[in-house]
């Protein structure tokens, strides 16, 4: 009766928590590893409503949630910041790499034409080998010590067709903005300001075109979509899921390596997010970066194949088409009273603003920032 009377009073913020547009197993295979009292990256609390509690030979003593989060946030903090270190200094090595073979990359960008030479075109593919191996890397020492369930990692949900469709097009309009802010930028703007945050291959053959296109836009976003939106983000969620979205479009952002394409990859980064949040598909990541980099591909083909006037007025066609349709998406989809959903339905003891500090105040992190700015000074300056 003293139990059942006492429960009455706790609180368990694991096995309490929802998650929105999720299955079942998710939520099994999440409260369980979060529960697990050996797991330091799990934000786990059971909470008394009652003003405080009586500890044996203590007195009274007060318990905190907001302690036992910032514990597991740094937690997480530490681990992400140190495998994201790892790849840093892959690519940094990538970079180096690359400033002795022409500059391929052109800060970011790799912009190989038809008339490159097959020593370029080798050392084009061994730098998509080092991008490979970087998030590679990153991806497989971050789950060998946060040991995630697939179930949450991988998370999987049936999804109708047509909301694929629409989500896909509503962020393939936003990116078309972007690549309109990006063609502009370039007469109004010093020469180098903004980038797109994909690369565009051209080798003269066919083969090479789409092999490159294959490794880069479909394996490569592939693998960046199970590391920032499975491992990443469904890690972060217990701590809410705008906080989750914020901090891994920022992180996603800073990997690109090139300041004039962090502005694009933090808001693509955040849309896909949301979509995620919406579909509860990690697969939907994955889907949503392979069309948008497919997207760019398409545009920079044609400026690149016609050029002139010509190539303007395919552009200004392919521009009006896919926002056209991203704006009839977003009508369709709140025409079916299906567009909003709750993007902050956790409730954390650590407000917002609190969280972003105990994150990026954790030492490993702290160090991978600092290893940022060196390699975006690398890359400005060399």
């Amino acid at each position: 009766m003293s139990d059942k009377k006492n429960n009455d009073y706790l609180i368990d913020i694991a096995s309490d928590s929802q998650y929105q547009n999720q299955s079942d197993e998710y939520y099994k295979s999440y409260t369980r590893w979060r529960m697990n009292e050996n797991n330091r990256f799990g934000y786990k609390f059971v909470k008394d409503k009652r003003e405080h509690t009586y500890a044996y030979g203590e007195g009274y003593e007060h318990k905190k949630a907001s302690d036992a989060e910032k514990k597991a946030l740094r937690s997480c903090a530490s681990l992400t910041g140190g495998c994201l270190l790892v790849a840093t200094l892959l690519r940094l090595m990538q970079e180096i790499f690359d400033s002795g073979t022409s500059q391929l990359m052109k800060d970011g960008t790799l912009i190989l034409t038809s008339g490159g030479h097959s020593m370029d075109i080798l050392n084009a593919f061994i730098l998509l080998g080092a991008k490979l191996v970087m998030y590679l890397a990153a991806g497989i020492v971050f789950m060998m010590f946060i040991k995630l369930p697939r179930e949450v990692y991988f998370a999987k949900r049936t999804i109708k067709p047509a909301h694929v469709v629409y989500l896909l097009g509503i962020l393939n309009g936003i990116a078309m903005i972007w690549y309109l802010i990006f063609v502009f930028g370039s007469f109004v703007l010093p020469p180098d300001w903004l980038a797109l945050p994909v690369a565009f291959f051209r080798s003269g053959s066919v083969w090479l075109d789409i092999l490159y296109i294959f490794l880069d836009y479909i394996v490569i976003s592939f693998i960046k979509a199970v590391f920032f939106n499975g491992l990443l983000t469904q890690s972060l969620r217990q701590f809410g899921d705008s906080t989750s979205i914020f901090l891994v479009s920022v992180l996603e952002g800073l990997m690109v390596m090139n300041i004039r394409a962090v502005g694009a990859t933090f808001v693509l980064s955040m849309i896909t997010g949301l979509i995620i949040l919406k579909t509860g598909s990690v697969i939907m990541g994955a889907a949503a970066r392979i069309s948008v980099n497919l997207l760019f591909y398409l545009a920079e083909l044609i400026n690149y194949s016609t050029g002139g006037r010509e190539s303007e007025i395919y552009l200004i066609i392919v521009e009006v088409l896919v926002i056209g349709f991203g704006l009839f998406c977003m009508g369709r989809l709140m025409a079916r009273n299906d567009w909003d959903f709750n993007i902050d339905n956790v409730t954390t003891a650590l407000s917002f603003g609190e969280k972003v500090s105990v994150f990026f105040t954790a030492m490993p992190m702290i160090s991978w920032t600092a290893a940022v700015i060196v390699m975006q000074l690398y890359v400005l300056l060399v």
